[in-house]
Formats: C-alpha cells, sequence, structure tokens
C-alpha cells in the first residue's frame, strides 16, 4: 500500500496535498494486496476512485484539481460515479455531476450509475440523475434498463419517476414536431403568397389581384389559427411544468416522511433498550431502592428514565408531557415521545412547579433516610 492511499483512506487532506504539489501522477493506477475469502489478490486502485468509495469529497476535488480523470475506471470498470452511487455518498455524486461528469458511462456489468441508484434503493441519487438527463433507456449486459430492475423488484416510487421522465419527453418531442410542421405550414403559405406575388407581376390583370386578395385573407386565417395553437402549447407547457413541480414536491414529501417514520423508529429501540437496562437494573437493586421505587417512578424522566435532580430542568410539550434538559438537547428530539407534538427546541417550556416537587421528594427522602 503505497503512501498516497494511506493518505486517502485516514481522509489525510494535508498529506495528500503535499503528494500532489511534489508531482505526484494523480491518474497513476496503483497495485496493492487486498484480502478476500479466496486469499490474497492483486488490485489496482486510482486515487480518485478511492476517495469516492470513501465519500472524501475535499480529496476528491483536490485530485481533480490537479487534473485527475473524472471518468477513471477501477478493474471492473467502476467509475467515480459509480463507486459514489453504490456506497451512497450525495456529496460526491453532486461535486461530479457540477463538473459535468458523463451519466451514460458503464460498469463491467453495463449498469449506469441509474442501475446502481436502483439496486441500492437510492432513491435521492435516482431522482438527481434523472432531472440531469440520464439515459434512461440504455440497457446493461443482461439486457435490463434501469425501468426493469425498477419493476422486478416493485419499486413503485422508481417506476413513476423514471416514466414521468420518458412521457416528459415524450411530450417535447412532439411538441418540437408540431411546431416543425406549423413553420412548413407557414412557410407553405409565404411561397405560395410570393408565387402569387409573381403572377401579379406579369399578368397585371384584376383577377390576380383578386386572387391575391383572398391567398392573403386565407393566410391572415391561418396565421390566427396558429397564434392560437401557440396560445395552447404554451398553456400546455405551463400546465406540465407545474405537474412536474408537484411531483417534485410529492416525492420530496415521500422522502421526508420515510425519514421521519426512520427517526420515530430509532427513538422507540433507544427507549426500549433504555427501558429495559432500567428493568434489569431494578431486578439486582437492594430492597432499600426497591421500597423506594414508587416514588422514584413518579417523578423520572420517561425518556432516559433518571431523576431531574437539579441542576438538571425540565419541561413539558404542549399538551404536558415532561422531559429532562438533557433529553431536550439531544437532536432526535423533535416530538414529543408519548404524543408526538412537534417540540419548538427555541420556545420550549420549563415545568418550575415540576422542579420543586422532585426536590421537596429529594429532601423528604433525605429526612427518612436520616
Amino acid at each position: 500500500m503505497t503512501e498516497m492511499l494511506k493518505a486517502i483512506r485516514s481522509n489525510d487532506v494535508r498529506k495528500v496535498s503535499k503528494k500532489l504539489q511534489k508531482g505526484y501522477d494523480v491518474n497513476k493506477a496503483v497495485n496493492e494486496t487486498s484480502h478476500t475469502v479466496q486469499g490474497k489478490k492483486q488490485v489496482s486502485t486510482i486515487p480518485i476512485c478511492l476517495a469516492a468509495t470513501h465519500g472524501l469529497r475535499e480529496i476528491v476535488e483536490l485530485l481533480l484539481s490537479y487534473g485527475a480523470n473524472i471518468h477513471a475506471c477501477n478493474i471492473d470498470w467502476s467509475t467515480p460515479l459509480h463507486m459514489a452511487t453504490f456506497h451512497g455518498h450525495m456529496e460526491i455524486i453532486r461535486c461530479l455531476i457540477e463538473r459535468r461528469v458523463n451519466l451514460n458511462n458503464s460498469d463491467q456489468q453495463g449498469n449506469t450509475a441509474l442501475h446502481l441508484a436502483v439496486v441500492k434503493n437510492n432513491y435521492e441519487a435516482a431522482t438527481l440523475y434523472v432531472d440531469s438527463n440520464i439515459d434512461v433507456d440504455i440497457r446493461n449486459n443482461k439486457g435490463e434498463t434501469a425501468l426493469d430492475i425498477a419493476r422486478a423488484l416493485q419499486y413503485e416510487h422508481y417506476v413513476n419517476l423514471i416514466e414521468d421522465k420518458k412521457r416528459s419527453e415524450r411530450e417535447k418531442a412532439y411538441n418540437k414536431d408540431e411546431k416543425r410542421v406549423q413553420a412548413k405550414r407557414v412557410m407553405s403559405e409565404i411561397t405560395k403568397r410570393e408565387s402569387l406575388h409573381r403572377r401579379m407581376a406579369e399578368m397585371k390583370t384584376q383577377e390576380v389581384e383578386n386572387a391575391l386578395n383572398e391567398k392573403e385573407s386565407e393566410l391572415r386565417d391561418v396565421t390566427d389559427e396558429l397564434n392560437d395553437l401557440d396560445e395552447s402549447a404554451t398553456k400546455l407547457t405551463q400546465q406540465i411544468a407545474q405537474l412536474e413541480a408537484r411531483l417534485r414536491d410529492v416525492n420530496q414529501e415521500r422522502v421526508t416522511r420515510e425519514r421521519m417514520k426512520n427517526n420515530i423508529l430509532e427513538d422507540m429501540e433507544e427507549l426500549q433498550k433504555r427501558k429495559e437496562h432500567n428493568n434489569n437494573e431494578c431486578e439486582t437493586s437492594s430492597i432499600t431502592r426497591s421500597h423506594s421505587l414508587k416514588d422514584r417512578s413518579e417523578f423520572e424522566c420517561p425518556i432516559c428514565f433518571e431523576l431531574p435532580f437539579a441542576p438538571k430542568k425540565v419541561y413539558q410539550c404542549a399538551n404536558g408531557h415532561v422531559y429532562c434538559s438533557e433529553c431536550k438537547e439531544k437532536p432526535n428530539m423533535t416530538h414529543c415521545p408519548q404524543c408526538r407534538v412537534p417540540l419548538d427546541q427555541n420556545s420550549a417550556i420549563r415545568n418550575i412547579m415540576y422542579e420543586d416537587m422532585i426536590s421537596k421528594n429529594q429532601q423528604r427522602r433525605a429526612t427518612t433516610q436520616l
């Protein structure tokens, strides 16, 4: 393992920068030994692919600034975009897209980054690729598109995302063809008008002038029709844009709901573990402590199951459910764990009466023990 690979794996930006300043070949593939189930194996590692694998955006940008090939492939033809997609590093994906990476590159199995996003169930990455106009019709070595994989996995939100993209492309192509037909129609009318002018110049007769006036009237009617069609097309385009914006909002709301669900599950799991831990402590405690457990449970925090003695403070949600100040500062404490009312950290309600009750109960217990 070279010093450069060590510095990348340890996210040592300063050491990587020094190596590059000394003229290190940023696109050089480094051979190293990989330990697998079958034994030792020699593999070639490219610095930018390694940095993308570990989600090290600062190092990726540093390597690109020194001329790293954004489309470099490792031994299985995986580019930095493939590696970042496989491991779910959105910052790396956005960085590469900002630098105009080719989204349609395929790996050794013929999969694009969109194929991997569907397989890894990374909806945010898939949405970003579709919005960046990736070719959704590319097939891998098995003849599967990303839409085929989504259908096989029964990922309806991916199916809807890709089908909406294809529908939008068909509508754009249709509108473009319609405008081309309209332009040909206008040019045809203009050509007819010019022909009538030539005939009028040659014949100099009233009959030709009357015919020309009739054609001009027809042209005005056609022009009015074209203007009406243009207005209808503009309205349809605006409606399509509104529907696309609404779809993006719905998708974002779905992602937000999924995150909220995961947070709630994590909170419930943490509370269950703490409850089991406290139950185990209660079983192994002495007879004296079990005698005072009834008084303790009346005042303990329902989240950490600890008595909020000073200097701890007691807060409550809008429905009156209490919790201690330490639990209040936890990042995942966004909703009341009992009634799920949203908690605003900047306007939390302090329960001073509850604090006085705990203080008096502590003094009473101290007096009793004496």
